[in-house]
């Protein structure tokens, strides 16, 4: 019979057996490289010792983005992250979209699992159905006096006022309209560790809301992101069987395998007007091109245009660059490039930047064959038509007394944007017009317009410029023109 000494002493061995097998997982996860068993994919081992302090994991589901955040969580926490050096103690900022739902049964879970031994301080404490709370409050709490606090990335961020973040974290597509209050009051220091990682379906299908405004933050070097992009494969997530691969790719609805699987930006809306379009490579029968693909597609000669569309917000300006050419009785076209103005600009720096998209193509302003713009002033001017202020801009640009392009007013009338859409939805579908890749925001407007005024801009710019040129129907244009 053993003595409850005998039976303390083994309860404590095992509890520091237990510890210590704790401690060698926490090294092991951080020190021993991708391909021994129990260590981290070769995604999350890059993404943990990127040297960049701002970095985003633009991943698919289910290949361990909260795992890794949750690593480095705790790594920062007691300042022993291979790469980034943070104050002692220091206070970390963990945003999570819906707390009540997330919190315990997601991030919580995932930081137990990884929890070092002893690190917590005695009013820290953790629950299965609550999760980690200080004083019966969310956060975590060490014996260092380093702290991790958690806020919700899309309801207000209250109670941050006067914090200033050593380290931070985002695991889901945070709501536009708190992400400068987020920067300004937690991360004002660029040097500090912000780390973003999630996959981006899951703004774009609850709600009517673009993730553009992130896509051109991460994507622009001014702002010095990097970004790593994990789609889900076995090399991935090697502690996943082939399998259960398969399996969550069967199971994914095909509208949303290319962000929840091959963790791209975006994905055709399901109930997109743009149904002809298809965003694969025109190799793979879509309708996205290469310069490469047009070299075997249109002739030596073609007719170059350009489709302008205006509006008086910031980044409303829009102008599309374009190409056709006749091919069995019928007209073939191509967009080459879009211009999408940055903020609130005037014709001046509009006209600049469309001839400097003319100069990335190797063409001259005088090459331009058609040009059609909406003739609204947009409130850009209120003395004379914006196509007309564009045409001296463009003239004052290329040191010329007359524009080298005229700018004719596009047709509009009753009907005329549904008419407009099912010529391009018709040219789209039966390999009459395609989209250079370079040509991103249409690509992202085809995907994704619904009919209303979100992701009309480029799409409205390119109906002015091809809608007469691709309409294989006799009479389509003059039954516009007439409503």
């Amino acid at each position: 019979m053993q003595t409850a000494t005998a039976v303390d002493l083994r309860s404590t061995i095992l509890i520091e057996a237990a510890r210590e097998l704790q401690r060698r997982k926490l090294t092991r996860l951080t020190t021993v490289p991708p391909g021994a068993p129990y260590t981290l994919s070769q995604p999350q081992w890059d993404f943990l010792h990127e040297t960049n302090p701002r970095k985003f994991m633009r991943a698919a589901n289910g290949i361990g983005k909260s795992f890794e955040q949750a690593l480095e969580t705790w790594l920062l926490l007691l300042d022993e992250h291979p790469v980034y050096r943070v104050p002692m103690p220091n206070m970390g900022v963990f945003l999570v979209q819906d707390l009540d739902t997330q919190y315990a049964d997601d991030i919580c879970k995932i930081l137990r699992e990884l929890e070092p031994p002893g690190v917590l301080h005695e009013s820290c404490v953790y629950n299965p159905t609550k999760g980690y709370t200080v004083g019966g409050k969310r956060g975590i709490y060490l014996k260092n006096g380093s702290r991790e606090i958690f806020r919700s990335s899309h309801q207000q961020l209250t109670g941050l006022t006067g914090f200033k973040a050593d380290h931070a974290s985002v695991n889901e597509p945070p709501g536009e309209h708190l992400w400068s209050e987020f920067t300004r009051s937690l991360v004002m220091n660029a040097n500090i560790p912000l780390s973003l990682a999630f996959t981006v379906v899951d703004d774009l299908r609850k709600a009517e809301m673009s993730l553009e405004w992130l896509k051109t933050m991460v994507g622009d070097p001014k702002n010095g992101w990097a970004e790593h992009v994990v789609p889900l494969t076995e090399a991935a997530c090697p502690w996943r069987t082939p399998e259960s691969i398969a399996r969550q790719i069967a199971d994914c609805l095909p509208g949303e395998r290319a962000q929840r699987i091959y963790a791209e930006w975006d994905a055709p809306a399901i109930d997109r007007i743009f149904v002809g379009f298809d965003d694969r490579p025109y190799a793979a029968g879509g309708c996205v091109v290469t310069d490469a693909d047009l070299a075997g597609l249109a002739p030596d000669v073609v007719q170059i245009g350009l489709g302008f569309d205006h509006a008086e917000r910031p980044g409303g300006e829009i102008a599309i660059l374009g190409c056709w050419w006749q091919h069995k009785g019928a007209v073939h076209g191509a967009v080459l490039d879009v211009y999408v103005s940055s903020g609130r600009t005037t014709p001046t720096v509009d006209a600049d930047r469309v001839l400097d998209m003319l100069a990335a193509r190797g063409l001259s302003p005088l090459a331009i064959d058609r040009a059609r713009g909406d003739h609204n002033s947009a409130g850009k001017t209120s003395l004379t038509g914006i196509n007309r202020e564009l045409e001296l801009a463009f003239a004052a640009a290329t040191d010329s007394t007359i524009p080298p392009f005229a700018i004719q007013k596009a047709r509009k009338g009753s009907g005329s944007v549904m008419y407009g859409v099912r010529v391009l939805n018709n040219a789209l579908a039966n390999g009459r017009l395609f989209v250079h890749e370079r040509a991103k925001p249409l690509i992202h407007s085809f995907n994704n317009w619904r009919g209303k005024e979100m992701h009309k801009d480029a799409i409205d710019a390119t109906r002015y410029l091809y809608t007469e040129l691709l309409d294989p129907t006799a009479g389509g244009v003059a039954e516009v023109r007439n409503g």
